[in-house]
């Protein structure tokens, strides 16, 4: 798998703080389905807190950084 440090994925996300405090919480709680690597893409399936939906999530990497995330979540519209 490429490595990524974690200095890349807070600068990646330093106007949205609270987006790693729930990716957090959502590894934490067990919430991950699906984690996935091939390529310098990062695929993950997330259940929803409290409702009966799951998020697809892609990461893309290059030289150990984060250059674009999707997400069909609510906040993905942010990153």
């Amino acid at each position: 798998m490429a490595a990524f440090t974690i200095a890349s994925l807070v600068s990646f996300f330093a106007e949205e703080k609270r987006s790693i405090t729930r990716g957090k919480n959502h590894y934490r709680s067990d919430h991950l389905e699906i984690f996935a690597y091939a390529d310098g893409v990062i695929r993950g399936t997330v259940h929803a807190s409290m409702k009966k939906k799951s998020s697809k999530m892609t990461t893309y990497l290059s030289n150990g950084n984060i250059t674009l995330t999707d997400c069909d979540c609510p906040r993905g519209a942010y990153n």
